[in-house]
């Protein structure tokens, strides 16, 4: 005969909790994948602020290839070649808030309007849900 009570400690959980991430979005990340992993884990937690510190770091990790693809967006919308010109720039700064100061005028309003609804809907309303 079986006993019908006892205590049990769970251990972990595979997979680990959260939607899965998509293999294109860990192909783009790269290098930093096991610090957008910790990201996406601490996200799914409840943990926003360490979230958010994860993802900072593999922000900034990938500045320069960031800047660089806001740059061929531009160029696809005609932006002017003093413009782009300081896409280069920007992407070769070693100093995050400079290289922005040198494209937050030239940065697509489109891109920019995508950005800012993103992270509006993620930090202020605590959702991951798709933007159209």
């Amino acid at each position: 005969m079986y006993a019908l009570n006892g205590n049990a400690l769970k251990l972990g959980e595979l997979p680990s909790f959260g939607p899965p991430v998509p293999s294109r979005v860990i192909t783009l990340i790269g290098p930093d994948r096991d610090l957008f992993i910790l990201g996406r884990r601490a996200e799914n937690q409840g943990l926003g602020i360490g979230a958010f510190a994860y993802y900072r770091r593999v922000v900034e990790n990938q500045k320069g290839r960031l800047i660089t693809e806001i740059a061929k967006v531009a160029k696809r919308l005609s932006a002017k070649p003093d413009e782009l010109v300081g896409f280069e720039k920007a992407a070769k700064e070693t100093q995050f808030s400079k290289a922005i100061d040198e494209i937050k005028d030239t940065v697509p309003q489109v891109l920019l309007e995508a950005i800012s609804k993103i992270v509006v809907l993620n930090l202020h309303h605590g959702t991951t849900r798709r933007i159209d």
